[in-house]
């Protein structure tokens, strides 16, 4: 009964962000470019195949109650991503998913240990992303002015802060830390604080879940954030092919152009995350990169570009949040 209600809400919020974007109008432009979605789809399948991978690497560290399957841990990753699409804050959704799936594989606090972790890796590639974003910007765009020259740096830095602060929890935990910070708020902080007293043990088992995989485990740490970055590298390939039909990007400068599109386009979404599907903030951010990827082609030459390019990335994401959906209903 709880699987079906969980499908219903989720499809029923897929079901209105088909209706707000035109069904009649969607159609028309899947018909339109059906090979060009389908060969889409296809790159980032290989791209949740790796984050598979990367899931199943962490959860390898875990001691398991019964043997979990790889079908299942790929069917988690997609089915977590599909949801987070859906809601308006990413990880409200698909996170506590995999947690509950997970306990019947898992003891509780392993399995919100392991889906933690696995969210931090996801989170830590991310600016590992970006940091390569701006150095390929320096070198693959045509010129860079003071301004933007400080925007790059302010990034790398931030990203940098992120990264490290990631590292210090990855080796000593992050989540009493975080509790410990909340329990300062105004009003709210003591009743943090006597949740925090009554799972004190639970908290500092994720905690000890968490640093394990650094500290006891640090080939597979590695080659689960490498998978992660991996998946964001071939994902780019999607706006490669992309660019390559509309023929306004070299075919030698294609994935370069095409990496620092997603990179800044995800960066600007990101820093409006409450958007669900990046709604009206990737066509802007699209937008941007490519007015500086050209800017000897106008503003209405590249605006039919940006809406054409996200027009792809938003029926392949329905396709996919879909499937993910479908997988919700589908369990062992």
């Amino acid at each position: 009964m709880k699987k079906l209600l969980l499908f219903i809400v989720f499809f029923a919020l897929f079901a209105g962000m088909v209706y707000a974007a035109d069904p009649h109008l969607l159609w028309q432009n899947l018909l339109q470019m059906r090979w060009t979605i389908l060969m889409c789809a296809g790159v980032w399948g290989v791209g949740y195949l790796l984050n598979a991978v990367s899931f199943g690497t962490v959860l390898s560290i875990y001691p398991p109650k019964r043997p979990i399957c790889s079908f299942e841990v790929l069917r988690l990753t997609i089915a977590g991503y599909a949801i987070n699409y859906v809601t308006p804050f990413g990880l409200l959704g698909g996170e506590p998913y995999r947690v509950w799936c997970l306990r019947k594989y898992f003891s509780t606090e392993n399995a919100a240990s392991s889906v933690l972790l696995y969210s931090m890796m996801h989170i830590c590639s991310h600016f590992l992303f970006w940091i390569i974003g701006c150095v390929m910007a320096v070198v693959l765009l045509p010129q860079i002015g003071w301004k933007l020259g400080i925007v790059l740096s302010v990034i790398v830095l931030l990203c940098v802060v992120a990264i490290v602060f990631f590292f210090r929890g990855y080796r000593s935990g992050l989540v009493l830390s975080i509790v410990q910070y909340l329990t300062y708020i105004p009003w709210i902080g003591k009743r943090i604080g006597r949740w925090q007293a009554n799972r004190q043990h639970l908290l500092l088992q994720i905690d000890t879940g968490i640093s394990n995989l650094l500290l006891k485990h640090p080939r597979r740490f590695w080659i689960a954030l490498g998978m992660e970055l991996l998946s964001r590298m071939i994902n780019v390939i999607e706006v490669m092919i992309l660019l390559r039909q509309m023929d306004i990007i070299p075919f030698e400068s294609l994935y370069g152009a095409a990496y620092l599109v997603v990179a800044f386009s995800s960066l600007f979404a990101n820093l409006l995350f409450f958007s669900p599907l990046q709604l009206g903030t990737r066509e802007g951010g699209i937008l941007l990169v490519l007015q500086q990827l050209v800017p000897t082609v106008g503003y209405a030459a590249l605006l039919p570009v940006a809406v054409s390019i996200s027009l792809a990335t938003r029926l392949r994401e329905f396709f996919w949040i879909g499937i993910g959906l479908l997988l919700t209903f589908i369990r062992k």
